[in-house]
């Protein structure tokens, strides 16, 4: 275990001073190292968001941005490093995360990655060394290998490589009465009987299982695609002139890592379905470890409009929520949207702890047996 703080003084004393994340649980100490100490750090809505900063910053510093991404990371920034940094010849410094590590217990969204981890980097050619009690030699090589090959490398650490202080954000209780915990009990008590539910992942699905544990699509992984797979319940209840309602509950770290699925409610047979896209924004990445998102920087009704949503309601009381979920429309797409604390739940139960990926799909497939 290694001092956040002489981690970024070595990479500050080898002239990187660009520094992004796409936050994991491994990098909390080293994010609260840094918000800690007002030293600049850029949070991408995602990976790709990332690399392609990195291109433009290189492009005037002369110097490689350092991106601290979870290795599930890796997925979304495939194309990027095929068709952008290795055909332009532009170094970057990943350090990547090693969740679902072979031998360590991990979640299970983490397994297929772990285990793929290193022929994964070699496949898309960047080279790798997982850092250990000689740090501070491999990381000078490989971010010299970076600069004289001018493309990207990884350096991987391991769960608990880093040590630091921790941060004592605000829980956003005195601004917001609201919890997500609070949010999505009175969402399900409301529509529960007549309602297919899709949970993201992280803090939304655990509060979600916790609440009622009804037979979402409790997403353990694959962040950022809620409205995607809520979408694609939706149109195909509305083939079968379904009456049952799609709710989709996201966070604001999730919608924006890939915002543009909204588009997808410009398509008629989902835009007069029964879909209600609830978006659930405390302004963090809760899940690892509350790191800040861009949501408190974005008019998300007015992206709401402007995706064409017919229904667009806001709301930050339990009573006033409750009243929306009487009025809405079922006729016609609707956008929620919610500011809420950060206070946790009620236990906030694992769902993966009573049911793997596999059952999590066959009970959510059973709602539809039965409508």
């Amino acid at each position: 275990m290694i001092k956040s703080k002489d981690f970024i003084i070595f990479l500050k004393s080898l002239r990187l001073t660009d520094f992004l994340m796409v936050p994991c649980s491994i990098f909390k100490p080293l994010s609260d190292y840094l918000l800690n100490n007002k030293t600049e750090l850029i949070f991408p809505p995602n990976e790709a968001h990332a690399v392609g900063f990195a291109v433009g910053s290189y492009s005037v510093s002369n110097e490689p941005a350092v991106i601290f991404m979870q290795n599930s990371g890796i997925n979304n920034i495939a194309n990027a490093i095929t068709s952008l940094h290795s055909l332009y010849k532009i170094p970057m410094v990943l350090i990547v995360s090693w969740r679902g590590e072979p031998g360590k217990n991990d979640a299970p969204e983490h397994q297929i990655m772990g285990e793929i981890l290193k022929k994964y980097l070699s496949l898309l050619d960047i080279p790798f060394k997982v850092l250990s009690k000689n740090w501070e030699k491999e990381s000078r090589e490989m971010i010299q290998l970076s600069r004289n090959e001018k493309k990207p490398v990884a350096l991987i650490v391991r769960d608990g490589f880093f040590d630091g202080e921790k941060s004592h954000s605000d829980d956003l209780s005195e601004k917001y009465s609201l919890s997500r915990f609070e949010a999505i009990k009175i969402i399900k008590d409301s529509l529960e009987e007549k309602t297919i539910f899709i949970s993201t992942n992280g803090f939304t699905s655990r509060d979600s299982f916790s609440a009622k544990p009804t037979k979402d699509f409790y997403m353990l992984g694959s962040m950022g695609h809620s409205f995607s797979i809520g979408a694609g319940v939706a149109c195909s209840l509305k083939n079968k002139k379904s009456n049952f309602n799609t709710v989709i509950l996201d966070g604001d770290g999730g919608c924006l890592m890939h915002l543009g699925s909204l588009a997808l409610v410009g398509i008629e047979k989902i835009r007069k379905s029964r879909l209600i896209y609830i978006l659930l924004d405390n302004e963090a990445y809760e899940s690892t470890g509350s790191q800040p998102t861009l949501s408190s920087k974005i008019d998300f009704l007015k992206l709401a409009e402007g995706f064409g949503f017919p229904q667009i309601f806001s709301t930050t009381k339990a009573n006033d929520l409750k009243n929306i979920l009487e009025r809405i429309d079922h006729n016609k797409a609707a956008f929620i949207f919610l500011r809420i604390n950060r206070k946790k739940g009620m236990g906030a139960i694992r769902v993966s702890d009573k049911y793997n990926c596999e059952q999590i799909s066959k009970r959510f497939r059973n709602n539809f047996t039965k409508k």
